[in-house]
């Protein structure tokens, strides 16, 4: 079970007086769900032999636009040339993408899912969907598009305050 983060009030200003308790317990809170949650989807995919980087990789395989290059990929999950090239080596080795010589200009590399990542694709998702229903369950509908909204919000922020 994970536990919430439930802080003293009164020993939290001591340590951080400028910072809201209630405000630095909802960020240690969000940051368990966090490592509980990635700790549930390592769990729901080494069966698969996946990572969920490489899940991700395969899910832009089957739902974007056909063939794309390495580096599309890559800048889509915000991943190095490096980092893009280990995944797709081991999706490659374990029969779940192809790369093919572009049709027109042999020095770029495009990819494809095989049949059985094609096959894999779905499976895994329905599993995580299973897991993600039965998380979100804790919610109302109307909770459930607060916390979207919030967390969206959130995210927006988080990059114009490193960007400083």
């Amino acid at each position: 079970m994970v536990e919430p983060v439930l802080l003293d009030p009164a020993l939290s200003r001591r340590i951080s007086p400028e910072t809201d308790p209630a405000d630095k317990q909802a960020l240690l809170n969000l940051l368990r769900l966090a490592d509980a949650t990635n700790h549930v989807y390592a769990s729901l995919l080494r069966p698969h032999g996946l990572s969920q980087t490489g899940l991700n990789v395969l899910t832009i395989l089957a739902t974007g636009p056909a063939d794309p290059r390495p580096a599309w990929v890559a800048e889509r999950l915000l991943l190095t040339t490096g980092t893009i090239t280990t995944v797709l080596d081991t999706l490659e080795r374990r029969g779940l993408i192809r790369r093919q010589q572009h049709p027109s200009d042999r020095r770029k590399v495009t990819l494809s899912l095989t049949r059985s990542g094609r096959a894999l694709v779905p499976k895994v998702h329905r599993e995580l969907d299973r897991f993600e229903q039965a998380l979100l369950a804790a919610l109302r509908p109307t909770e459930r598009r607060t916390l979207d909204r919030l967390l969206r919000r959130l995210c927006i922020h988080l990059d114009e305050a490193t960007a400083r």
